[in-house]
């Protein structure tokens, strides 16, 4: 219990006795003016025999001696009870203390006042005349209703009345109250110093130190309290380690990649760096730790890259390759997302936080892809050079099987059999080189065209023509086109798409099938545009 509960308490207790004092004088008081109603009307019911001013004097004086009774000696009480007659003028007409000559006008003492007005008036309070608190009653004389009668005792005996009565309480209350603070005290300072070593032993949980406490045995709500934080701490320490186990397996694995890796917060602060990272950047450090909390505006010093981190940051992945220091480099940043608590758990295996979150730092990959170039640069030279190379003795064979076939030699037919077969795998070899001379050329970006005005039904009249023979062995019959269409392109490379869907369409088709071309259908966007 604190020093201001304390307070309050005893602050409680004073108004309880305030309130118990005002109770009890309230009571005092009722009681004194109902000795003094049972006086006055004792008085009424004795009237005296004459009503004359002596008369009236000596029977007020003998109601202030009321009760005593005869050869007995009178209470303090009924020594300190005062009678007065008072005139309706306010003239004091008899007093049974004071000499009514001296005294002032009592006109307006409110319980003559009532006492005129309504035959009955009481009142307490300070009298001039004896210098002290009084409590009044006064009462019209029915006999006489220019005089009124009042009597009055010392309100000190309520005072005494209400001391009497409430010092023993009070006594009893503060000594009570006095016991349980001192009590309270010594509870409050072990309960205080119980729970500012809970305080001890969670800020040692948040620092990392897990070690228990020990519990005694009586197991109140506090040491429960102390066994549940025991055993959160256990818990903590486990997670703790099994959490510090994962990071140093991960940045083991990041470490051991052949990628570069940076990690950066949202205030493009360093988290973590590889190896390969620093490699292909250049800089200095042999551990990820060297990098830890810096700005990133003060290690790169490519504005690029920091460009791209910004970008992950606002939640935008960005690829792109660039040249850092002679080197090709394939570049990602990625945003690190906050997982949200309505994310499943398998999104977040996945590495995919909440759409609406926002971003919690970026990730930054550099692929060195300079080698790759080269491997593939080696690649496209061979395929080109292969091709020239084999376009040469290619041609030599089909011109000479076709000579061959073409003679009109006296040969068996088995041998125009195998000319045929040498003739046509030769011009599809040859078909196959110029693909892979085209292609080459393609990917090196040196594939030139030239568009012209082209009637398209010429050229696929030429096509199918040139496939008529293919087409009879098939027992296909062909169509040429009725449609005259004008397109600007490049007309090589037209025919050879053309010349691929004839060999396609005769290839799949069925035997006594058709093969029409439609250029309707050729053309996507419809009759005459290739849009």
């Amino acid at each position: 219990m604190t020093a201001a509960s304390l307070l309050v308490a005893l602050a409680a207790l004073f108004a309880v006795l305030a309130t118990t004092a005002q109770v009890v004088r309230e009571s005092a008081a009722a009681s004194t003016f109902a000795i003094l109603d049972g006086v006055a009307q004792a008085g009424l019911a004795n009237p005296p025999d004459d009503t004359g001013a002596e008369a009236l004097r000596e029977w007020s004086m003998g109601l202030a001696s009321f009760g005593g009774g005869d050869g007995q000696e009178l209470t303090p009480t009924q020594r300190e009870r005062r009678m007065t007659l008072i005139a309706r003028d306010g003239t004091v007409l008899a007093d049974s203390h004071e000499n009514a000559r001296t005294m002032d006008n009592h006109r307006d003492r409110p319980e003559i006042v009532a006492a005129f007005a309504s035959g009955y008036g009481r009142s307490q309070r300070f009298s001039d005349t004896r210098g002290e608190e009084l409590s009044y009653v006064a009462v019209q004389l029915p006999w006489s209703e220019d005089t009124v009668l009042r009597l009055s005792e010392p309100a000190i005996q309520l005072e005494e009345t209400v001391s009497a009565i409430l010092t023993p309480v009070v006594v009893v209350t503060l000594l009570a109250f006095f016991v349980a603070a001192g009590l309270s005290f010594w509870y409050s300072a072990r309960f205080g110093e119980r729970v500012a070593r809970l305080c001890r032993f969670s800020e040692r949980v948040a620092r990392g130190d897990f070690t228990p406490e020990d519990a005694p045995l009586k197991m109140d709500e506090l040491d429960q309290l102390l066994a549940s934080l025991n055993r959160t701490a256990q818990e903590l320490q486990r997670s703790f380690q099994s959490l510090t186990a994962e990071k140093n397996q991960g940045a083991t694995i990041l470490s051991s990649v052949a990628e570069g890796v940076a990690v950066f917060d949202e205030e493009l602060r360093i988290q973590y760096v590889n190896g390969a990272f620093r490699e292909v950047l250049s800089l200095p450090g042999e551990s990820w730790r060297d990098y830890r909390g810096r700005d990133a505006r003060n290690v790169l010093e490519q504005k690029r890259l920091l460009k791209m981190v910004r970008a992950a940051l606002r939640g935008k992945a960005r690829e792109r390759e660039i040249s850092l220091k002679g080197r090709e480099v394939l570049v990602r940043a990625a945003p690190i997302r906050s997982y949200e608590p309505e994310v499943p758990m398998a999104s977040r295996l996945e590495g995919n936080g909440s759409p609406e979150s926002e971003p919690a730092g970026a990730v930054l990959v550099l692929m060195d892809v300079t080698q790759l170039h080269a491997l593939e640069r080696v690649r496209r030279d061979f395929v080109a050079n292969l091709s020239h190379e084999m376009r040469t003795p290619l041609t030599a064979i089909r011109g000479f099987s076709e000579t061959l076939l073409d003679a009109d030699l006296d040969a068996p037919p088995e041998q125009k059999r195998f000319l045929g077969i040498i003739r046509q795998h030769s011009i599809r070899l040859s078909h196959l080189t110029d693909d892979l001379l085209r292609l080459a050329r393609i990917e090196a970006g040196k594939q030139e065209t030239e568009t012209v005005p082209v009637q398209v039904e010429a050229l696929v009249a030429s096509v199918v023509e040139s496939a008529r023979m293919k087409a009879g062995e098939r027992k296909l019959t062909t169509a040429e086109p009725r449609e005259p269409v004008q397109v600007e392109t490049d007309p090589t490379l037209l025919t050879e798409i053309l010349q691929n869907l004839v060999d396609n369409a005769i290839q799949y088709s069925g035997e006594d099938g058709r093969v029409e071309p439609d250029l309707r259908t050729l053309l996507p966007g419809g009759p005459g545009s290739l849009a």
